[in-house]
């Protein structure tokens, strides 16, 4: 029985060993994106504020943070096409996480974003 599990674990071994850099290279693949995603939505969110003169976090209130969540509700991309929910929950998510760490590292007093709920996906009835 010894020799059968050290075999096994041999090959466990083996196969952990090689699927290693495939796990690494698709974790650092998603990572990118989700990096990606949410430096387009902070781009979009310090754009939205620069027309506004709103240049500096301490300046960004709960007010400022609802009328951006409004904003992208009626933004319409070049195709005349609404933001989806994701598309929405994304950029949200990206000003959340953003003052949560500005308010944790003590770099702005609150976070303006604290309570902000993220647009959901209604659920609909199933048709049968």
């Amino acid at each position: 029985m010894t020799g059968s599990w050290r075999r096994s674990q041999r090959s466990i071994s083996a196969l952990a060993d090689s699927a290693t850099p495939v796990i690494v290279e698709k974790t650092l693949e998603i990572l990118e994106e989700f990096i990606a995603t949410r430096a387009s939505g902070l781009r979009t969110f310090t754009e939205w504020c620069e027309l506004r003169a709103v240049r500096r976090p301490e300046e960004v209130n709960r007010a400022i943070v609802e009328a951006y969540q409004g904003w992208l509700r009626t933004y319409r991309r070049d195709n005349g096409h609404a933001l989806s929910f994701y598309g929405q929950a994304g950029r949200l998510a990206a000003v959340r996480g953003l003052f949560a760490w500005l308010a944790r590292t003590e770099r702005i007093a609150a976070n303006p974003a604290a309570d902000l709920e993220l647009p959901r996906q209604p659920r609909r009835l199933p048709r049968h």
